[in-house]
């Protein structure tokens, strides 16, 4: 098991080795049948993935509309939160079957990241997007 503060390289980075983290920080991961790892971080739902050929840690969460949401008011709350936020993008993924609200943010990983840092960067992801309710004005997300 490697320490928290050894790097670990892109090439080492794999969907099995963020869940070995996950696990090692009793933050209980669930492996996709993709290539993505799924954690709960205070009854929030966050997806991880490694694109290593791109050399990127992709974090995402996924909120749905309630019905009768409608495109514009889905993207003004896109809107609200890209401006009023850092570190996180707000977008309305138009390929999705039903308004989704996509909240997310990417981390590079060409030059290796340690395990506390990607723990820290999920902690961090969570805390962020936990100032998306206020700015939903018209309380259009499930």
């Amino acid at each position: 098991m490697p320490a928290l503060m050894d790097v670990i390289s892109n090439d080492e980075l794999t969907k099995d080795k963020i869940a070995e983290i996950f696990r090692n920080a009793y933050m209980n991961p669930v492996v996709g049948d993709g290539s993505d790892v799924r954690l709960t971080l205070d009854g929030i739902k966050v997806i991880i993935t490694v694109d290593q050929s791109r050399k990127i840690l992709h974090v995402m969460s996924l909120f749905g509309g309630k019905p009768g949401t409608t495109r514009q008011q889905l993207l003004e709350l896109c809107n609200r939160i890209n401006d009023g936020l850092i570190l996180i993008r707000a977008a309305y993924p138009s390929a999705l079957p039903t308004p989704t609200l996509m909240l997310d943010d990417y981390v590079v990983t060409e030059a290796g990241l340690t395990a506390l840092e990607i723990v820290d960067e999920a902690r961090r992801f969570r805390t962020v997007i936990s100032s998306v309710p206020p700015l939903d004005h018209e309380h259009i997300l499930v």
